[in-house]
């Protein structure tokens, strides 16, 4: 094994890799689970700690047009994993944890990440990492998933500074056979043991005159005692849109 290896593998090249498997999406409150994968690099290399948390990402442009990466942790947990990782081995490490209430929600163009990093011992640390979605608690969340699943709009980013009072607003883009007709869904979402309350607002496409005056931003307020119930209801106020006068 040669020095130069070794010092690669001290300054990251040729280190261990990081891997994780674990769920697309999931709701605040509800457990997380996965595995994380660490695999042996070039030389055998010593971990001392790993750490599986949640972290906030999104990206920035600069004047000259590149693109940096920036992330927030907002969320990390210890698990035991002291070993050291001989070339090409590889170990399997299962973690689970509760997404707290207070974990903060992605707003728009901000996504979820959850992470897997590994303490090397006289080493650089090495991180993994796989997107989730972290949606509101249910049932809020289950209605967010709806509207993902069922009508097709992806969503785009909770707005937690103009949420109503006692609501929850929702940004949702547009599937691709839409993105012609419209910017966006906005959902007020509010839910109480009588069954749901929603403002919904359908944001077109129209040009300048949209711009000027608002007037293809069209709005309703839907009362439903079901989750199919809304999605119903919010599938035919879409609908109502889709195709231009």
């Amino acid at each position: 094994m040669s020095v130069l290896s070794r010092i690669g593998a001290s300054i990251g090249i040729g280190n261990l890799s990081v891997g994780i498997k674990t769920s697309a999406r999931i709701c605040i409150g509800e457990t997380l689970q996965g595995t994380v994968s660490i695999t042996g690099g070039k030389v055998p290399q010593t971990a001392q700690a790993l750490w599986v948390g949640i972290r906030l990402a999104w990206e920035t442009t600069d004047e000259d047009g590149n693109t940096q990466s920036h992330h927030t942790v907002l969320l990390k947990r210890p698990y035991d994993f002291a070993a050291t990782v001989a070339p090409g081995q590889s170990q399997q490490i299962n973690f689970g944890f509760v997404v707290p209430a207070s974990l903060e929600l992605a707003r728009t163009d901000h996504w979820h990440e959850v992470f897997a990093e590994v303490d090397i011992v006289s080493g650089v640390d090495v991180t993994g990492t796989s997107f989730v979605r972290v949606y509101p608690a249910r049932p809020v969340g289950e209605l967010v998933q709806a509207v993902v699943d069922s009508l097709g709009w992806g969503l785009g980013g909770i707005d937690l500074k103009h949420s109503p009072r006692g609501a929850l607003r929702a940004i949702f883009v547009p599937p691709e056979a839409l993105t012609a007709r419209f910017d966006r869904l906005v959902l007020d979402i509010a839910h109480s043991g009588s069954g749901w309350q929603l403002g919904a607002m359908v944001d077109l496409k129209e040009g300048l005159w949209r711009a000027l005056t608002k007037q293809d931003e069209h709005r309703a307020e839907l009362k439903a005692d079901s989750v199919e119930s809304a999605i119903q209801q919010l599938g035919a106020f879409v609908t109502q849109w889709a195709t231009p006068a």
